[in-house]
């Protein structure tokens, strides 16, 4: 028997190609004992490529708050405090919820742990972690004996590469695609492909399709390769880096 009517606007602009500005206007219309305007301001400045700062602040009942917060980019790692203002319904005289927002993600070798934080509807705030891996069933990794042991055919010519960022680190989960066919990162940044022939063959990475969080551009990449003999074929190196947030 408890109603709730409230409602946001927002307004943002990029000052300059290092500051961006977010205006938000909270409003509760009722209850009528809650009855309030909230005007919130974003500033974020991207300082480096790697590191940006966040300050917000806040108009509510009279009194003006300032919260800071930021991030840092390195390689497949990233660290970020961020604001959230989250609607929550069953507040009924309060159901806007500002929350500073942790979201970090480590790069442990082969392994990658997530941890963040979210609002429940109810208003608290929880936290969730998380870990996942790779794990590559092939002959990447078989010596040539086991290869003659297994018996069948296998294709002669190979094409492999890495695909590292521009600090020289691997990148896992990278989608490569050679003729049609795509192909993954193992957790250094590896892929191969066997071919019968040595007919040359197109690549593209395909940023889109990457199994790792985040968006990517290419720094440098061929757009041809060739399948060479398993003994000379020679390891492409493919360079990437991470796409500004926007």
């Amino acid at each position: 028997d408890v109603r709730n009517i409230s409602s946001f606007a927002n307004v943002s602009r990029s000052v300059t190609h290092w500051l961006q500005t977010e205006l938000y206007v909270l409003r509760v219309w009722e209850p009528e004992e809650a009855r309030n305007t909230s005007p919130v301001l974003y500033l974020r400045e991207a300082v480096t490529s790697q590191f940006n700062l966040l300050q917000v602040i806040t108009r509510d009942q009279g009194r003006t708050t300032a919260s800071f917060g930021g991030g840092f980019t390195a390689g497949l790692s990233s660290v970020s405090v961020d604001y959230q203002i989250v609607h929550t319904p069953y507040r009924t005289l309060n159901p806007f919820i500002h929350s500073l927002a942790l979201n970090a993600r480590l790069q442990l070798g082969g392994y990658q742990l997530q941890l963040g934080s979210f609002v429940t509807p109810d208003g608290r705030v929880n936290y969730a972690a998380s870990g996942s891996t790779f794990f590559y069933r092939g002959l990447y990794s078989l010596g040539r004996s086991a290869i003659s042991d297994a018996g069948g055919r296998i294709d002669r010519f190979v094409v492999r590469g890495q695909v590292v960022d521009e600090g020289g680190l691997p990148v896992e989960g990278a989608a490569i695609e050679l003729s049609g066919e795509t192909v993954y990162t193992d957790s250094h940044g590896r892929f191969f492909t066997r071919r019968s022939t040595m007919r040359s063959m197109t690549l593209r990475v395909v940023p889109d399709d990457f199994l790792v969080a985040g968006t990517f551009e290419v720094v440098r990449a061929p757009s041809t390769v060739t399948p060479a003999p398993d003994a000379q074929s020679p390891t492409i190196q493919i360079v990437v880096r991470r796409a500004p947030s926007r």
